[in-house]
């Protein structure tokens, strides 16, 4: 192999593969890389409706039956263990470019199937998926639940995903499942297929964030807590790193962070909350202004003006809090 293209990073390869005019016959990753990582990487590449049909090789330390589910649920045509063999390598590119050398009808149908699902078309995926071929496979019955979930034909959805579930677990469908459940108003069974989701698939971050947000809208806050932690993040990452560093240097135990940061986060296509945050409990705090208070507001207005003229001698007096004048003339 002579022609091959190098990134230190899946922030990198992104860019690369987009500004290559070449075709791009396969991709091995490593796991472990800055800013975005192997699995990230992979699942950006597999929710591109152009390069979904890479073939995707990734590499990890961890030759664990979890790090395998999770590549192969997001997508991967293989997963194996650092170190690996040349020989080993080999084979398993030789493999991937057979594979997509090949002229199967079932893979020419998962190939239309996933096409049309990335482009919204979820008529026609469901179209595909009830043809003679679609029936009996799992992937495409897979694809057919996902499209119809996505269409509000939660009856018809959960008959589908359900029959995928027959020939094994797949952590993908249990979510789906308990989304279909969680929207019917029927929270125990929800969390019935959540839990199994996150037990199946524990590797996956967002299988933990939907079984913890089932948790929260139950009232099962402490079990919820024991599934998240504090995640630092900031636009591109950077700034989020400099302050896990302050944390660690003043003391304090480092909160993980967030890797690629927003960017990273959008771009491997997870969505961020724009309007105001959830609590854990009610809100007890309010700032109320002197006008919105209660009893007279001349009064009100005096005691604030009071409370603030007296402040710099309070901190003073404190003798604890460094600060220094500003006056402005």
């Amino acid at each position: 192999y002579r022609n091959y293209i190098i990134a230190s990073n899946g922030q990198e390869a992104i860019r690369k593969i987009q500004e290559e005019n070449i075709r791009i016959d396969f991709i091995i990753s490593d796991w472990n890389m800055p800013l975005i990582n192997g699995i990230e990487l992979l699942k950006i590449l597999k929710n591109d409706p152009e390069y979904f049909i890479i073939p995707f090789i990734l590499l990890s330390p961890d030759k664990s039956l979890l790090g395998n589910i999770y590549a192969m649920e997001e997508g991967a045509e293989h997963y194996t263990g650092i170190p690996f063999t040349e020989e080993g390598l080999i084979s398993i590119i030789e493999a991937c470019l057979k594979d997509q050398l090949g002229k199967r009808p079932e893979k020419t149908l998962l190939a239309d199937m996933t096409r049309s699902k990335l482009e919204r078309n979820y008529n026609r995926v469901i179209e595909l998926g009830s043809g003679p071929l679609g029936k009996g496979n799992r992937k495409a019955s897979l694809l057919t639940g996902e499209s119809l979930y996505h269409m509000k034909r939660y009856d018809q959805a959960r008959h589908v995903l359900k029959g995928v579930l027959k020939k094994g677990n797949n952590s993908k469908a249990l979510d789906l499942l308990g989304k279909i459940h969680a929207m019917r108003g029927e929270g125990a069974e929800s969390l019935k297929f959540f839990e199994r989701a996150r037990k199946h698939n524990p590797l996956n971050i967002e299988r933990s964030i939907n079984l913890a947000t089932a948790y929260f809208s139950q009232g099962k806050t402490r079990r919820a807590l024991r599934l998240t932690e504090t995640v630092l993040t900031s636009e591109d990452g950077v700034r989020a790193h400099l302050a896990a560093g302050d944390l660690q240097r003043a003391g304090l135990t480092p909160p993980s962070v967030l890797a690629g940061g927003n960017e990273g986060w959008r771009a491997a296509g997870h969505s961020l909350v724009e309007d105001a945050p959830t609590f854990l409990c009610p809100r007890d705090d309010f700032w109320l202004a002197s006008s919105e208070r209660p009893g007279d507001v001349r009064q009100n207005v005096i005691a604030y003006l009071d409370w603030e003229d007296g402040l710099l001698a309070e901190i003073e007096r404190g003798g604890r809090v460094p600060y220094r004048n500003l006056i402005w003339r």
